[in-house]
This record gives structure tokens, sequence and C-alpha cells, in this order.
């Protein structure tokens, strides 16, 4: 499995794949692999040809970007040069809080065609993520170290995704989403709340997949299964479905997939 990194965002985020040995990890930097341009313009005309980088890697993709960065208007040049593989793209929203109102142009353009490409199935799917989402869901960072944590969130989230998708359960099934609903985002549920910490915040969710890990020790008796099978009943007005896995962590947890074919709007960022 390949990782790509477009982008100073993205190469960070796919450098957090090194630790596994899974993944073989490709950084696409300005100033490295791809010259350093003044204008969106200019990279979309310069995208290099990365046909011999690309020619012996496997054939399903990670392609991760920002886009706000100026470097993602070389995102569908390079996609192209990608097109006979699964590619699994992970577009990172900036928290607007520190985005320039080009900056938000930018990532507009480029949050939209994106999804566009992913509806029109030239991508497996499109997995949406936002900064300002994760940094909700880790208050106790400092400001210095935020970004190495969001970072590292979203890698282990995919980890865990294809470590599901190639585990079979012990209870339930893998996602088997739709062929239509390929954007989607991540999620981690806390059951005793009933509440969803969401990677981006999804709307028009047409479909929900619950993965729960338990405590390989307290997996004959959890109460936490009657919980999910619970919300699903509850949850009556999308698709629903859950797999259990066993684990050797001491707490057992549970992460979510959503999944919609609508396109979502970049004002909700």
């Amino acid at each position: 499995m390949v990782v790509i990194g477009l982008g100073t965002a993205g190469t960070k985020v796919a450098r957090c794949f090194e630790k596994w040995p899974l993944y073989e990890v490709i950084s696409l930097e300005v100033g490295k692999e791809i010259a350093k341009q003044g204008t969106v313009e200019a990279y979309e005309e310069a995208t290099p040809d990365f046909s011999e980088l690309f020619k012996d890697i496997d054939d399903e993709v990670w392609f991760i970007v920002a886009g706000a960065a100026k470097v993602a208007a070389c995102a569908l040049a390079i996609l192209e040069q990608l097109r006979h593989k699964k590619i699994n793209l992970v577009h990172i929203s900036s928290d607007k809080m520190y985005m320039s109102p080009k900056a938000r142009l930018r990532e507009r353009v480029c949050f939209g065609v994106l999804q566009q490409y992913a509806r029109c199935g030239l991508l497996e799917a499109m997995y949406l993520v936002s900064n300002e989402s994760l940094m909700k869901m880790i208050p106790d960072s400092t400001f210095s170290t935020a970004m190495s944590e969001i970072n590292k969130s979203i890698s282990s989230m995919i980890h865990y995704f294809n470590v599901y998708q190639n585990t079979e359960p012990m209870m339930g099934y893998k996602l088997e989403p739709k062929e239509i609903s390929r954007i989607r985002t991540f999620g981690i549920m806390d059951l005793e709340k009933n509440e969803k910490k969401l990677y981006f915040p999804l709307d028009n969710v047409t479909e929900t997949c619950y993965i729960y890990n338990v405590n390989e020790e307290n997996n004959s008796n959890d109460t936490n299964i009657q919980k999910i099978k619970t919300i699903m009943e509850d949850n009556i007005e999308c698709k629903t479905s859950f797999a259990v896995y066993s684990t050797k962590y001491d707490q057992s947890f549970c992460h979510t997939i959503l999944l919609t074919h609508y396109i979502q709007q970049q004002e909700r960022i």
C-alpha cells in the first residue's frame, strides 16, 4: 500500500506512516520533488511527470493533500498519472481562523473539484478531515504540538481502517458501502455518552459503520455491543452496520465511518 503526501501538510501526515511496514511513503514537497512557483496557475502548468516514480507502486494509494496550499493545484494532474490505481484521497481542511482570504478561496475550489472527482468514480473515495474538528478532540495539546498530534491522529485512523478492511471481524461484517457513497469521514464514538466526535462535520450522512474494538479478555460479555445495536436501531435515517474486533489494548474503543454521496459545502468548515 502506498501513501503519497502532496505539499507540506500532506507530507507531514504521510511520513507518520513510516513506522508501519505495511506502507511505502512518497513525499512530493515544494522545493524538492516539485519546483516552487509563485501562483496556483503556475503550479498547475508545471506539474512534474512522476510516471517513473509511480511505475512500480502498489495498486492501492492513499493521497493526502491540504486544499489551501498553492501546490494543491498539482493534485489533478498527479491524480491523472495515478488513474489506473485505487485512489483514496484525504483532503485536509485548514482552520479558517488561520487562513488568508486567498487561501480560503484556494481551499474552496480544491474542496469542490475533488468531491466532483469522487462522485464521478475517478476516486475510490474521498475522506474529509478538518483541522478545526480535530483540534477540539485533543484539547490538552499545546499550540506548539497540536499539528503533530493532528497528523498522528489522521494517520492512525487511516491505519486502523486499513487493518479493519483486511481483517475478518469476530462479529458483524466489514464496511460494504454503496457504489455512490464516496464522500466520507472518520469519527470516534463515545458509547457511554452516545456521542460521535467527527474528523469533519459531514452533512446528509446516508451510511454509518461502527467498528468496535473490545478488549480480548472481556469480549465474551461486553455490554457495549448491545449499546451499538441500540444505536443502530435508533438510527433509522441511514443505512447502518457494525463490526466487532478483538484487541489487546487495555481499553475497548469504538470508531465510526460516515459516508454520503452529497457534495459538502465549504461554508460549513
